[in-house]
């Protein structure tokens, strides 16, 4: 039947994929099984698109090929164009006529969208996903895992079962203009992150409420009340779902909340002392932990089975993730921290913390806040690197307030880590917490986080 309804869908349409990275090949693979005789076109702007392709398919004589800086000219020769998430709509033609644009993400929720727990956030998300996925192994669910965690949603199409639920971590380039929300809609946080992909923050903003904007009133939303651009949306847009919030204190009709380390519901029921069985460190794993539990709990999982996923869930790689000792010094790699709320998160969680590494690309975001919390904290050293390290540098210089903090700059990341062994004492911890992106240096935030790890590990 699915099959049946995407061959209807595609039947007569001239499709081009844009994008030809890990989403826009998933893609193509997918089509191809679906329909061999399909005519495709792949618009890619990396000239080495073509001999790749040809590498991993060999030849295709039903594909064409539009590459270099020319690759977005034909677009207005197709029907339909599917869309990878890293192509951002600043750069397409401002054409009168553009086709209909679609994505995996849209597609996919459209056919599966009843079975999907959607999550989304400018942080938190693969953690909190990906202990959702847990919980529901845990309760010997039928669960697949797709989207923003490395795996394309038409890579699983084939494992999904009438009876399956489906975990989507989504993105904001995932979501940005779909028409289509998942059944149970997860918002965990918004702060400025990716501003060189969208023309404003406000689009930025609006690309992760599609979550839940499109939803129905048999649907979920669970939101964080205690992020304020969060609350603004949902209040603002009137959501016809039905409304599950987390925070601080109670909100709304349907909530959970923390009372120290408890999870105390709108319905009466407790479930006491969280923060003794997570294994996962500081509290804003409380909060995503939080919005987890509710979903499992609208999907129908028992408080001990949710207790027992908690308490067997170890975490991700690169998110506050504890290293080792080595040399008598604690190292904690927390490379997903992209942005500084996340760095400044993390340098809150860390016990006897000495040393914070910061620094990469600079994406344009707001580091005042980041550079007070730096001087006024209790760190003996902060060491920079990149241009945000710089720009961050160059902040804390306007900054009248007496510090007792030592700050460094220093040119690359490999000599960032280096200096921070040198200087943490013994008994103290080191953090990796850039704020920043890592594509001045490396191809994403999990490489930085190796390569952290193997300076430290090579230094014993």
């Amino acid at each position: 039947m699915i099959e049946r309804n995407l061959e209807d869908f595609f039947k007569n349409k001239k499709i081009l994929i844009l994008g030809f990275g890990k989403e826009g090949e998933s893609t193509f693979r997918f089509l191809r099984k679906l329909m061999p005789e399909l005519h495709l076109g792949i618009a890619d702007r990396r000239s080495s698109t073509i001999d790749d392709f040809k590498n991993k398919f060999g030849s295709d004589e039903k594909v064409s090929f539009f590459v270099d800086e020319r690759y977005l000219e034909s677009l207005q020769e197709y029907d339909l164009v599917i869309k990878s998430p890293g192509i951002s709509y600043k750069v397409l033609p401002k054409a009168t006529k553009l086709p209909v644009i679609t994505s995996q993400t849209e597609l996919f929720i459209k056919l599966f969208r009843d079975r999907i727990v959607g999550v989304t956030g400018s942080k938190g998300k693969s953690t909190t996903s990906s202990l959702i996925y847990h919980i529901l192994q845990q309760a010997k669910q039928d669960v697949v895992f797709v989207g923003n965690i490395g795996v394309p949603p038409f890579e699983r199409v084939e494992k999904i079962n009438p009876g399956s639920w489906i975990v989507y971590e989504l993105s904001s380039h995932q979501l940005e203009h779909i028409k289509v929300s998942p059944h149970i809609s997860v918002l965990l946080n918004v702060f400025q992150e990716h501003l060189d992909h969208y023309n404003s923050y406000v689009d930025y903003q609006n690309a992760k409420f599609n979550i839940a904007r499109f939803q129905h009133p048999d649907d979920y939303c669970i939101f964080n009340a205690g992020n304020k651009l969060i609350l603004e949306l949902v209040e603002k847009n009137k959501l016809s779902s039905k409304l599950y919030a987390f925070g601080e204190k109670p909100y709304g009709e349907k909530y959970c909340f923390l009372s120290g380390s408890n999870f105390v519901f709108y319905d009466g029921e407790t479930l006491k002392n969280i923060d003794s069985k997570l294994k996962l460190t500081g509290r804003h794993n409380l909060y995503n932990t939080m919005s987890a539990v509710i979903a499992c709990r609208i999907t129908g999982v028992d408080a001990k089975t949710i207790i027992d996923g908690i308490s067997s869930f170890t975490g991700l790689p690169h998110r506050l993730e504890y290293i080792g000792r080595y040399g008598g010094v604690d190292y904690y790699n927390d490379s997903i921290a992209t942005i500084p709320e996340a760095a400044i998160e993390a340098i809150n969680s860390v016990p006897t913390l000495a040393t914070v590494i910061l620094g990469g690309h600079d994406r344009g975001v707001e580091y005042s806040e980041l550079a007070n919390c730096l001087i006024s904290s209790e760190l003996e050293n902060v060491i920079l690197t990149g241009k945000a390290g710089s720009r961050i540098l160059n902040i804390i210089k306007t900054l009248s307030v007496k510090s007792q903090v030592s700050i460094y700059f220093v040119e690359s990341f490999d000599e960032a880590v280096k200096k921070s062994i040198k200087l943490t004492p013994t008994g103290k911890a080191c953090l990796l917490a850039p704020a920043a992106a890592s594509y001045d240096a490396f191809r994403n935030f999990e490489e930085r986080g190796e390569r952290f790890r193997e300076i430290v590990k090579g230094n014993e």
